[in-house]
């Protein structure tokens, strides 16, 4: 079973932090629960391995969210983060919450 907080590995004398993430396949209806490792900067990819690669195929429009265990306290201050993407992976939209919506 994963871990619900992030994981670190070592790659060639590197730290590369790996987040546990949950994946909605919007295109065929599967969900899964897996690992996120980053990429190169500005490369635009996403690719499911091992057993994960299964539950999808190139061109699928996915969900991908990540969570964290908070206190209440900890919660008021969190701005989720929403990007949209579009075919080539590229940011179209950022979005979240703002926080002194919450007050009202």
């Amino acid at each position: 079973m994963l871990k619900r907080k992030s994981m670190r590995r070592r790659q060639k004398g590197q730290a590369v932090v790996e987040y546990v993430i949950l994946v909605v396949n919007r295109t065929n209806g599967e969900r899964l629960e897996t690992y996120a490792i980053p990429g190169r900067p500005g490369e635009g990819a996403f690719c499911l391995n091992g057993p994960a690669a299964l539950k999808g195929k190139k061109g699928d429009v996915v969900t991908i969210m990540a969570f964290s265990l908070c206190s209440e306290e900890e919660a008021a201050r969190i701005v989720p983060k929403v990007i949209v993407l579009d075919e080539q992976n590229r940011i179209v939209q950022r979005k979240g919450r703002v926080p002194e919506a919450d007050m009202i």
